[in-house]
């Protein structure tokens, strides 16, 4: 006598279609490994890819980050998915909130199109500091402040060019600076007259982006770019006004098209 068959249960169909998913990732190759340039479409992209790269990694390690941007390379110490170190950007630890460290990322990616994540380290020592900023407190100040991010990234290229045609610059913020001595300390005078104003000025009015070209003389000229979190304060021949100001013409339009 044949035994009647016995209907084994089954999963739901989208428990099925979630381990399906689940078998097809593990199976995937990596799609870009470590030491690959990877493309992205904009550096906002990129942006969240590095913030991605955090949320993914639980096991201590630390990863070199470099762009064909801004040319700019920068570490990160990633462990239990939380952004515990820093390193290669002028960031205060100690005082620095997500948003903080999303900006400053955001202004090192600048005008990038390709990323490469490289590890340098799988055991990094740890600093013995318990702060550390998550994944999710990354994304969100991404998220809510993506105006921001969207500024800071296409405010750097603004910067940049101001450098290639300036005698002497300096920027107060990272307290970077090229030029002869007395340019810069004519420079340097500028931005405390100017830091003394806007400390006054301080509850009166917001910090906006903004252009000024003072005229020294028939041969020179003094631009200062202020940007939402960064300072330039630039000494160039006064034959490249015009092209200071299609430079931040361009700038104007590129944020205000957001």
């Amino acid at each position: 006598m044949i035994t009647p068959r016995k209907d084994i249960p089954s999963a739901p169909p989208s428990e099925e279609a979630e381990t399906r998913e689940a078998l097809q990732r593990l199976a995937a190759p990596l799609h870009k490994p470590y030491g690959t340039w990877r493309n992205f479409d904009t550096p906002t992209a990129a942006l969240r890819a590095v913030i991605t790269e955090i949320g993914d990694v639980v096991l201590a390690r630390t990863i070199e980050i470099m762009s064909d941007g801004a040319h700019q390379t920068f570490g990160l110490t990633i462990s239990n998915r939380h952004l515990v170190m820093l390193s290669g950007l002028p960031v205060n630890p100690e005082t620095a909130d997500a948003t903080t460290i999303v900006k400053h990322i955001g202004v090192a990616l600048a005008g990038t199109q390709r990323v490469k994540f490289d590890i340098v380290s799988r055991t990094p020592v740890l600093p013995s500091s318990a702060r550390s900023w998550s994944c999710k407190a990354l994304m969100e100040a991404l998220g809510t402040d993506d105006k921001f991010a969207t500024h800071a990234v296409i405010g750097a290229p603004v910067l940049k060019a101001v450098k290639a045609k300036a005698i002497a610059w300096l920027q107060p913020t990272s307290e970077k600076e090229t030029g002869s001595g007395e340019a810069l300390a004519a420079l340097r005078r500028v931005a405390a007259s100017h830091a003394q104003l806007a400390e006054d000025q301080a509850q009166i009015r917001r910090k906006t982006p903004q252009m000024s070209l003072i005229s020294l003389s028939p041969a020179l000229l003094c631009v200062e770019i202020t940007l939402t979190d960064d300072t330039l304060i630039g000494l160039c021949d006064a034959n490249d006004q015009t092209d200071l100001i299609d430079v931040w013409r361009q700038y104007v339009a590129a944020t205000q098209s957001d």
